[in-house]
Order: structure tokens, then C-alpha cells, then sequence
């Protein structure tokens, strides 16, 4: 009924009552405050039940739901550790936990030498994972290390095939250096035998040749790309790329369609 005040009041009373009823009453003090979003109180009121029952398995879950909202990674990967050990999370559950809490750390860095230093010290099966490979990739690129980004994203492309990294890898494209630009190129080639059905590996590569200026290989793989899905971005290379070699009704062309597919997803 979010009478808090009569809820309080009624809390304050059970002080009262002696000490079996006040582990009850802390965990409940805990769950309402974190239900209001008072966190800190929340974290309060866990410490006094944990004073009175150091281990209890529910008030490490509350806590790390309150270190959740208080986006403290650091005190979720702590405590997803505790939770694990006492078997109190499965293995599962706790790699969503630790993948959620990295991605929250990866925010903090704006620094691409502590970022390259944290990254190695992630388990190595997490570094696996390609939501966190492909957000470390993206906080590189904001930290304008395109070649960092791109050698990150390359690794696993290698390592576990993904149309959505390829996509991302060619977005970095034009930021690249030329030793960088070539050896992802090299590697995209040699993806292509067994995934030369992708819209998205062919558009990386268009984007790749036309930063190197190799022109008639970027319009092949353009073309090939919107071959297999006609898409916003193909079109808008390839109309960029026919108009920087003076082809403009062909340019207009591909510009027309992208007119077109945007105002179909509007």
C-alpha cells in the first residue's frame, strides 16, 4: 500500500521481541528497501543480518541483487564467487553474472593500456564469449584504438565464426592502419570458402578493398553482398564508392534504394 511509515514503525517494534525473530526481520527490512531502491540502506540492513548469521546463502543473494543496482561489478564478481562455492548458483548462472559485472567494468576505462591489462586478466573461457569480445571491441574503438579493436574481434573470428562480429569488424574499416587493414582482409579471404553466403563477412570485406582504394575488388563484394540481402548499409557503400569513381546515375541508383529500405523500417 506504500504506507511506508506505518511499515517502519511496525519494523522498529519487532526490536522488542527478542533476538529470534530479528534475523526475519533484517532480510525483510533488506528486501523492501531494495524494492524502493535505497540501496544503501538495503546493504545496512544485510550487514545486521549477516552479523547474526555470517553465512547465510540468502543475504549473499540479496546483496548481489543490491550491488546490481548500484552498478558495483566489482562486488558482484566477489560475491558470484561465494554464491558458486557454496553451491548456491550453478555454473551458468554464474557466468551470466560474471559477463553482466565485465561489461559494466568496461565502461570505466579510458585508458587503452589498463583496458588491454584487465582484458588479460578475464578467465580465458570468458574471453571467449562474443557479447564481451565484440563490447571490449566497441570500447576500444571509443577510445580511438581501432587496431586494438579490430585485432580483439579478428581473434575470434578465427576462433568462433560470427556474422554479427564480421559486421562489426568491417565498421572499423576506414580507422584502421594499412598493416592492420591487410591482415584482416588476408583473414576475411580465407573465411570466405566456408561462409561466402554471409551478407554481412562480403560487406566487411567491400569496406576493407575500398579503404585500400582496391575499387574493383570493394564493388565485387558489395555487389555480391546485396546479391544475397538488400541491405541499408550495401547500398549506401556501394553508392558511395560508384560516386567517388563519377558514376553518379549508377550512384543514384543505390541511393534510391537505401531512400527506399529506410522508409520501409520507418
Amino acid at each position: 500500500m506504500r504506507a511506508y511509515d506505518r511499515r517502519d514503525s511496525y519494523l522498529a517494534r519487532m526490536d522488542s521481541l527478542g533476538s529470534p525473530v530479528q534475523l526475519a526481520r533484517r532480510m525483510l527490512e533488506a528486501e523492501l528497501l531494495l524494492e524502493e531502491k535505497r540501496s544503501v540502506d538495503a546493504l545496512a540492513a544485510i550487514e545486521a543480518a549477516r552479523a547474526l548469521s555470517p553465512n547465510l546463502t540468502a543475504a549473499l543473494r540479496l546483496e548481489l541483487k543490491i550491488r546490481q543496482q548500484q552498478n558495483a561489478p566489482e562486488q558482484v564478481l566477489a560475491l558470484t564467487e561465494k554464491l558458486l562455492k557454496s553451491e548456491a548458483l550453478s555454473a551458468e548462472q554464474a557466468r551470466r553474472y560474471r559477463l553482466a559485472a565485465y561489461r559494466e567494468q568496461l565502461g570505466q576505462f579510458i585508458d587503452g593500456h589498463e583496458l588491454r591489462q584487465w582484458w588479460q586478466r578475464i578467465p580465458s573461457q570468458e574471453r571467449q564469449n562474443p557479447t564481451l569480445v565484440l563490447a571490449a571491441a566497441q570500447q576500444y574503438a571509443r577510445l580511438e584504438q581501432a587496431d586494438s579493436a579490430a585485432l580483439l574481434l579478428q581473434d575470434q573470428l578465427a576462433h568462433d565464426y560470427s556474422s554479427e562480429l564480421a559486421g562489426a569488424l568491417g565498421e572499423l574499416a576506414p580507422q584502421l592502419s594499412e598493416p592492420r587493414r591487410l591482415e584482416t582482409l588476408g583473414l576475411g579471404e580465407k573465411l570466405l570458402p566456408d561462409h561466402s553466403r554471409d551478407p554481412q563477412l562480403l560487406l566487411m570485406l567491400g569496406r576493407l578493398a575500398r579503404a585500400g582504394q582496391l575499387w574493383g575488388k570493394a564493388q565485387s563484394y558489395f555487389e555480391a553482398s546485396l546479391s544475397i540481402e538488400s541491405s541499408l548499409a550495401g547500398h549506401a557503400e556501394l553508392a558511395r564508392l560508384l560516386e567517388a569513381l563519377d558514376r553518379r546515375d549508377d550512384a543514384r541508383k543505390h541511393f534510391d534504394a537505401c531512400l527506399q529500405l529506410a522508409l520501409a523500417e520507418a
